[in-house]
């Protein structure tokens, strides 16, 4: 052992001193011997301005058959750049570094950092410079360094007291919970962006009126910027906010074309009464839309991806129309989660399930069973357990029931002869487990396609979530999401 800790102490010597025995014969003296960076373009997307972003790195590499002198490494703006660049271990001072060599074969390391000043401009502003590497002989090789800073506004604690209207000039940065109080209203209006920090979240005791559209949706996120990992952005893992609640007795709240993603769970219902359309629930820890005893209509919309139930109901009033609830979670979080669950009570607590009705609403999962429905009635003591499905897309066993009508199963698009659409073969463009990038939309062989009830189609949503029209081909498809037919 002791041996070994000797070799291993005295080889850093020895390196250095072959190192240091190369003759200046053995550095390249042809200014084509450059340094080739790893990227062209070091884009850090959209950043906060007045802050110093997290650290991003890059490579590069000397290809030639010798080592080559950098005499000098430098940033376009110099002392003014807003960048702050570490090459292999030393930090450029005043936007100037050099005296590293490079031998061949080998590469650096940069790290670069920005603080981008801030600017008082509601539109993102573009930050560019360019990192240059000269070495001795003459050999020019750079790198573009790139990002949008955004102003945003920030919210410390704040309490709407009265009736108050966000608008989209600018993304708000939530750092501790927004509250709506009893009586008050916040409208969002849209465009409007909330980025919320991890332990954030917005409470609503009040009134929330979130009125995004198609092309401007309201959106809910959390505040992490940048790259988790290459090719996956912080704001596609869940559990970066805490998400909405709303509160007992908080009435008349509306989410339109609103786009909740990446949170703890994303709505939370206690005794509350709340409309949701044309909207987005997506990739959270626990229950994407949760609700005790409350007064839900939810329509035209997408819930999907939670590492609990995608939709968890206990008692209360439900109406869904047109969704697609689908739980496709991509990490193991140790919950026993489903699409859809609901039950008339709660531990000891008796529930009244007075109303869930879904029509035209595709319901699936991973698992041969995604639906689960608890009813606590007795013989002698009976509980509202009311629900009923109507031209749906299920993934759960066939049944017969008087509540379940003109019904298509998950198991019945393996039949027969049939390509295979059950589960996630139901939408295409095929799940990115790797990138975190899923979409429902609908394969065209799926059996969703052209099931849906025309009438409570022409009643409620002729257009899809995307803005489609549901008739251009004679017959709407279950969910959320129509399917484009291509033109024969």
């Amino acid at each position: 052992m002791l041996k070994s800790l000797r070799i291993l102490l005295y080889l850093p010597s020895v390196l250095l001193c072959l190192y240091g025995c190369l003759g200046e014969d053995e550095f390249s003296t042809s200014p084509s011997d450059v340094l080739v960076a790893g990227v062209d373009t070091l884009a850090m997307d959209t950043v906060y301005a007045g802050k110093l972003t997290n650290t991003f790195n890059f490579w590069v590499y000397n290809r030639s058959k010798k080592a080559v002198r950098l005499s000098d490494v430098r940033l376009g703006q110099g002392s003014v750049s807003p960048f702050h660049v570490n090459v292999d271990g030393e930090y450029l001072v005043n936007g100037v570094g050099g005296g590293l060599d490079v031998l061949a074969g080998d590469s650096l390391c940069v790290f670069v950092a920005l603080k981008a000043p801030t600017t008082d401009m509601d539109d993102p502003q573009l930050m560019e410079d360019r990192l240059t590497f000269t070495t001795e002989s003459g050999g020019i090789s750079s790198v573009v360094l790139s990002a949008y800073t955004q102003e945003f506004i920030e919210l410390h604690g704040m309490v709407v007291s009265d009736d108050v209207v966000f608008d989209s000039k600018r993304p708000y940065h939530v750092f501790d919970s927004l509250y709506v109080a009893p009586g008050a209203t916040l409208t969002l209006t849209p465009g409007t962006q909330l980025y919320f920090q991890s332990s954030a979240g917005l409470k609503v005791a009040g009134t929330l009126v979130a009125q995004g559209t198609l092309d401007h949706p309201v959106v809910l996120r959390g505040d992490r910027l940048g790259m988790m990992f290459p090719l996956q952005p912080y704001d596609r893992v869940p559990g970066q906010w805490q998400g909405v609640k709303f509160l007992p007795n908080s009435q008349d709240n509306l989410l339109n074309y609103c786009d909740i993603h990446s949170a703890q769970y994303a709505i939370k219902c206690d005794s509350a009464e709340v409309r949701i359309e044309n909207s987005v629930l997506h990739n959270v820890n626990g229950h994407a839309l949760e609700s005790h005893m409350s007064d839900l209509y939810v329509g035209n919309t997408q819930i999907s991806n939670s590492g609990a139930d995608c939709v968890n109901l206990y008692g209360g009033n439900y109406m869904f129309v047109h969704c697609t609830i689908a739980r496709y979670m991509y990490i193991a979080t140790g919950n026993s989660g489903v699409a859809l669950r609901f039950a008339n009570f709660e531990d000891e607590q008796k529930l009244p399930l007075t109303q869930l009705d879904f029509y035209n609403c595709l319901i699936s999962g991973m698992c041969d069973d995604e639906i689960m429905g608890d009813d606590c009635s007795t013989e002698n003591d009976v509980t509202q357990f009311a629900y009923s499905f109507t031209n749906c897309l299920l993934c759960t066993p066939q049944s017969d029931a008087m509540n379940q009508k003109n019904c298509v199963w998950e198991d019945d698009g393996n039949k027969d002869g049939r390509e295979d659409t059950r589960r996630e073969k139901n939408f295409l463009p095929e799940f990115d487990f790797s990138r975190l990038l899923f979409e429902f939309t609908l394969n065209p062989k799926s059996l969703a396609i052209d099931a849906a009830d025309p009438d409570v189609t022409r009643q409620t949503y002729t257009h899809d979530r995307l803005g489609r029209s549901r008739f251009d081909d004679g017959k709407p498809d279950i969910g959320c999401y129509e399917t484009q037919k291509p033109l024969e």
